[in-house]
């Protein structure tokens, strides 16, 4: 019987050293690494028509990565691509325009990109977030308001965490200036992104 009850405590004894470090691990890793899921991300697009109406358009591929740290958000950091060709506003001949030089030229300059440079949190699920931002053959720096949405689990088991912006450029400034006075400079901008821990 003593023996048996020693075997138990020794028993108990190796799975605490094994475990209780991975276990503290896991409860200290704030920070998490998350791939962004293009079936459930969106970028989409709005631009003035003549000063008549809107035209509505997207990018359905795209992809990268971000990094949420929960005890310290300015240690977080994004970086988002899209694919340039992808564009689509289903009208085909405008599409093609669109793809071509006069636009976002897609053939010579493939993506378009998002590179954080910090992140500022401004309220509880809210942060200013300034970054790179790259179009064609120009990158400038903006500034953009970013909701987080929420987190938990996926269908397959796989913990997500979900973004959400809005924010304007003037397109002139990343040298898609074709004809104004048809397509108005200032575009809209919506971006919502969810995201896949990585392993």
């Amino acid at each position: 019987m003593k023996n048996r009850k020693g075997l138990l405590t020794g028993l108990i004894a190796v799975l605490a050293f094994v475990l209780v470090p991975t276990l503290s691990f896991a409860q200290d890793d704030a920070e998490q690494t998350f791939s962004i899921d293009p079936a459930h991300s969106s970028v989409l697009f709005r631009a003035n028509h003549m000063n008549i109406g809107y035209v509505f358009g997207m990018f359905p591929e795209v992809g990268g990565e971000f990094t949420f740290n929960e005890e310290d958000p300015a240690a977080s950091s994004v970086s988002i691509e899209v694919e340039a060709g992808s564009v689509e506003t289903f009208v085909d001949k405008r599409d093609k325009h669109l793809r071509s030089p006069d636009f976002l030229s897609a053939k010579e300059f493939s993506t378009i990109t998002f590179e954080s440079t910090s992140i500022e949190q401004t309220g509880d699920k809210t942060f200013e977030v300034t970054g790179d931002f790259t179009i064609r053959d120009v990158t400038k720096e903006i500034t953009i308001d970013v909701k987080h949405l929420g987190s938990g689990k996926g269908p397959e088991g796989n913990f997500r965490r979900g973004f959400y912006t809005e924010f304007d450029i003037d397109r002139t400034q990343f040298n898609v200036d074709w004809n104004p006075k048809v397509v108005g400079k200032k575009l809209r901008i919506i971006l919502a992104f969810e995201g896949v821990v990585k392993n």
